[in-house]
């Protein structure tokens, strides 16, 4: 519907507006030169996004574009909880499986920082790992980790302690699924309300434009 209005409405409005001598106020003139640029550069637009596209992907193929992508997901607002929840549920639950399968606890975190989803998260499940070859422990090395949550420090402390690392695991990994499907339902019941607000903004940016 914008781009049909940009095409079809917007320049018979330029054309009006163009029968006096009057500056335009900034709205409109922001209008009138995105209608324009539709207009007379849509093979220019096309282009420039699908350069942006295709340099974003080529970028987020490399390790350090990836690893900056995670590390941006995880600091989004709202949305940064919901990756963070995500990936230690994915590490409590890969963990205890490769610990329960008698796999050596340094052989397992490796596997697992590869296997994480997030490569923010996976370099941090590295630095746990010196941390183990130090003699610091699991928990040691997470004390000192920006990303791992409290709970999971706690309940992995509390494992290493009492020598039931695997089982205590999979209960944190079950703990963070259930919080990723209650935090995905109330993500969920905000579309609406976000695409609806996102929609009276265009329309009220157009109506303000041209009248």
């Amino acid at each position: 519907a914008v781009i049909a209005l940009m095409v079809l409405v917007v320049p018979q409005f330029a054309e009006l507006y163009g029968r006096y001598d009057a500056a335009l106020p900034l709205p409109t003139r922001v209008l009138l030169g995105m209608s324009h640029l539709v207009r007379h550069y849509w093979w220019a637009c096309l282009l420039a996004v699908g350069a942006a596209v295709g340099w974003a992907r080529a970028f987020l193929r490399t390790r350090k574009g990836r690893y900056l992508w995670d590390r941006t997901k995880l600091k989004l607002p709202i949305f940064g909880s919901l990756f963070l929840k995500m990936a230690m549920a994915r590490f409590s639950s890969l963990l205890a499986l490769l610990y329960a399968n008698g796999v050596p606890i340094l052989k397992a975190l490796e596997a697992v920082s590869r296997a994480v989803g997030n490569a923010a998260v996976g370099r941090e499940i590295g630095t746990v790992a010196n941390s183990v070859r130090e003699g610091k422990g699991l928990s040691g090395g997470m004390e000192r980790s920006a990303y791992f949550t409290p709970l999971v420090r706690h309940m992995t402390a509390v494992g290493e302690t009492s020598g039931s690392l695997q089982e205590i695991l999979d209960s944190t990994s079950s703990y963070y699924d259930l919080e990723v499907r209650v935090l995905v339902g109330n993500l969920t019941g905000l579309i609406e309300p976000i695409l609806t607000f996102g929609l009276a903004g265009a329309v009220l940016f157009l109506a303000l434009a041209i009248y």
